[in-house]
């Protein structure tokens, strides 16, 4: 049976969905709550210094927004308890991951798997790495494979001044496709979700004996 992964599901739920925003000038900034990953935790690793690593990344949005015009709009971790004042003074919002990147100029991440629907919507993809990521080596790798796969270069939060962000708002859908046919969905298979693939091949394969 040729399908696809459950994030293609979402992506259909969503993609004709009302706009939560009357324009796109926002960028999304993909919380992933390291100081309480599990993942972090499984590998008996801790994330020090998240203070700093907060106020590294407080400090790269002011000056997306100071140089580039953009409101900066943070898709909170599900694990994170909601604190409105947490990314002050920048918006916190909880269970709209999918429809802020919908609907957003860009995204800003750095392993999360909801990077697959930024890449289905075409957003342009800026992957954040730190000193502190930089120490926890799962989280590291997964963040060069992504760069890896995508060809999108990984922007430092301690050197984002060096580089100009316009050169990641170029069309890297040829990117986007080879990923989705390798990890997304089979290029054949049906616009329907998964579930409705499984149950209308099995009915053929009932009918048939």
């Amino acid at each position: 049976i040729e399908a696809h992964n459950l994030d293609y599901d979402n992506y259909l739920e969503i993609k004709n969905i009302q706009k939560l925003h009357n324009n796109e000038d926002y960028i999304v900034y993909l919380d992933q709550y390291f100081e309480n990953s599990i993942d972090i935790k499984m590998e008996n690793l801790k994330f020090n210094k998240s203070s700093e690593f907060k106020n590294k990344l407080i400090n790269f949005f002011n000056f997306c927004k100071e140089k580039y015009s953009y409101e900066i709009v943070v898709a909170g971790n599900p694990r994170r308890e909601y604190d409105s004042n947490y990314f002050s003074p920048y918006k916190l919002i909880h269970d709209k991951t999918s429809e802020l990147i919908q609907n957003s100029k860009m995204i800003l991440a750095h392993n999360s798997t909801a990077i697959q629907i930024a890449i289905l919507f075409n957003k342009p993809i800026i992957l954040l790495t730190s000193d502190e990521i930089e120490k926890i080596p799962e989280i590291n790798e997964q963040i060069e494979a992504f760069s890896k796969e995508l060809n999108i270069n990984i922007l430092k939060l301690e050197k984002y001044y060096e580089k100009d962000l316009k050169i990641y708002f170029l069309d890297n859908s040829e990117n986007y496709n080879k990923y989705i046919q390798k990890y997304v969905k089979s290029k054949t298979s049906e616009n329907k979700k998964f579930w409705e693939i499984v149950i209308s091949n099995a009915e053929k394969f009932i009918s048939k004996k």
